[in-house]
């Protein structure tokens, strides 16, 4: 189930086609990337 937070991520990503395994997929690649950036300081943490 997809929790209001990823909701929101997706509705940041509005590029992205509304099939769910692609959407949970990209959504862990966000992550993934937010994570990277936080790791090297470009952008601030939550």
């Amino acid at each position: 189930m997809i929790n209001r937070q990823s909701r929101q991520k997706m509705n940041e990503l509005p590029w992205l086609l509304i099939d769910p395994s692609l959407c949970e997929r990209t959504l862990q690649q966000y992550d993934q990337l937010i994570q990277l950036l936080r790791k090297f300081s470009l952008i601030e943490p939550e």
